[in-house]
């Protein structure tokens, strides 16, 4: 593997490396990388953490673990432009892509995702919240998921004969 050291007036040198062949981490299924970022959410302290990403890196991130620091930082990746996409305008498009009539419940609830409502008082002013919760129900399973149904959803295939109805 290439490697050069990179310096600027602005600070430290920097170690670029060429990119590797594609590793463990660009083909980690994403409900995995899911699972673990909720375990980092949900990790009572720092140590945790740690053990937590030191165990993902060992599985998944080597040789390339620059697809996994993408999802991890995105705030950091310079080479792809912010989206500058606010709630209001998240809401509208989620509302498109999910085929949501315009005066339903669930597009009332990613509209005024900052009111309680009685499908979900407790998320009130979180947006990914209440993405969630209408989302969800609308997704399949991990479980659900394979190789023969994405085949046939490239193929055009009806999902009913993907499943094998």
């Amino acid at each position: 593997m290439l490697s050069t050291t990179v310096s600027n007036n602005a600070g430290p040198s920097v170690e670029k490396r060429a990119p590797s062949a594609p590793g463990k981490g660009s083909d980690m299924p994403f409900h995995k990388v899911a699972d673990c970022f909720e375990g980092l959410y949900r990790a009572e302290n720092r140590d945790k953490r740690l053990q937590l990403l030191r165990k993902l890196w060992k599985r998944h991130g080597r040789p390339d673990m620059y697809p996994l620091m993408r999802l991890m930082l995105p705030g950091m990746d310079t080479k792809r432009p912010n989206y500058h996409l606010k709630e209001k305008m998240l809401a509208q498009l989620y509302i498109s892509m999910l085929g949501l009539p315009p005066d339903s419940e669930s597009a009332k609830e990613l509209i005024s995702w900052k009111r309680p409502s009685a499908l979900s008082r407790a998320s009130a002013g979180d947006f990914p919240e209440k993405a969630f919760a209408v989302i969800e129900s609308r997704c399949p399973s991990a479980e659900s998921l394979g190789p023969r149904r994405e085949l046939a959803v490239a193929d055009g295939t009806p999902a009913k004969q993907a499943r094998g109805i």
